[in-house]
């Protein structure tokens, strides 16, 4: 478990890596996809993508990787040129012609426009999410009941907010108006219990470190891999 810090970005920060990568893959036309934009604009984002992802630019190819939710950028065509790499994403900020575009670059599909509770789960080696648990997503619990016994990894950036938070939602498919509170260090450290002996470097207390935010909306954000249940996975 890694707690993203002031000091840890300022570290990586000597380096900068994914921003090099950025200037070394990306075409003019990926500049207006949103995610390529956060990643740009903020340095704690790309510190938590290196972290993330940092392993699949680095190590052998044709690793066989599921991307929760990761959204599109410059390195969506990297990963899915280099590995048997599948994105499942609601495409909540592009439109799913821009995804089809980059899949024709690629020259195969690899893009699940959906929800991953969705997806037909096969065995994979490597499992990413990056921002999505349990803030945008609260069902937490539910994926990893899903993915641990099916990957041999699975890393993910997961969110907690000190202070309350809430957003006033209305369903999709219905009238009813909800106000979802966001997931607490209590919440998260009482649900990562769980999983404790799949966790790697298995530490709650640094859930309970009080220390300013490094993003506009006051979130705090820690790493955490587990250790899948597959050893068979290709």
């Amino acid at each position: 478990m890694q707690l993203v810090t002031k000091e840890a970005v300022e570290e990586y920060l000597a380096t900068d890596i994914t921003l090099h990568r950025m200037a070394r893959f990306s075409m003019a036309t990926d500049e207006g996809l949103t995610c390529q934009r956060w990643l740009r604009d903020s340095a704690a984002k790309r510190f938590v993508f290196e972290q993330l992802y940092g392993e699949f630019f680095e190590g052998p190819d044709c690793c066989d990787i599921l991307d929760v939710g990761g959204g599109l950028t410059a390195f969506t065509r990297i990963l899915a040129a280099r590995h048997r790499y599948h994105l499942v994403d609601v495409l909540a900020h592009d439109q799913i012609e821009t995804a089809r575009l980059i899949e024709t670059a690629v020259g195969r599909s690899f893009i699940h426009a959906g929800d991953w509770h969705d997806l037909n789960a096969e065995v994979y080696e490597k499992i990413v999410a990056n921002d999505i648990f349990p803030n945008v997503d609260q069902r937490l619990d539910v994926f990893l009941e899903k993915f641990l016994p099916r990957c041999t990894s699975l890393k993910l950036s997961l969110t907690w907010y000190r202070n309350p938070r809430y957003y006033k939602t209305k369903r999709v498919d219905g009238d009813e108006v909800f106000y979802m509170l966001a997931w607490n260090h209590e919440q998260l450290a009482g649900l990562l219990e769980k999983y404790a002996s799949k966790i790697v470097g298995y530490e709650p207390g640094i859930l309970f470190t009080t220390q300013k935010s490094l993003y506009e909306n006051g979130r705090n954000v820690c790493i955490v891999e587990f250790v899948g249940e597959r050893t068979d996975a290709r």
